[in-house]
């Protein structure tokens, strides 16, 4: 009774695996994408002032929609 418990678990183990697999890759697959290609396009936001596009009064990061709007120039 138990090894057919720990096979039925098993089996429903590997199947959300092959399952959540392809998403987990894909989504980190397109945030690196967008991470590369926001650091190029970052540079053409060089008119707008700092305290408005990054965090933190121009200290922190940029915001996101900002490399979305340096996307769109390009």
């Amino acid at each position: 009774m138990n090894k057919k418990v720990f096979a039925r678990w098993r089996g429903y183990f590997l199947t959300g695996l092959a399952v959540l697999l392809p998403a987990i890759i894909t989504v980190a697959l397109i945030k690196w994408i967008f991470g590369t290609i926001a650091s190029l396009t970052d540079l053409l936001l060089f008119f707008v002032p700092k305290r408005i596009t990054h965090e933190d009064h121009g200290l922190g990061p940029m915001y996101w929609y900002w490399s979305l709007a340096g996307m769109a120039l390009r």
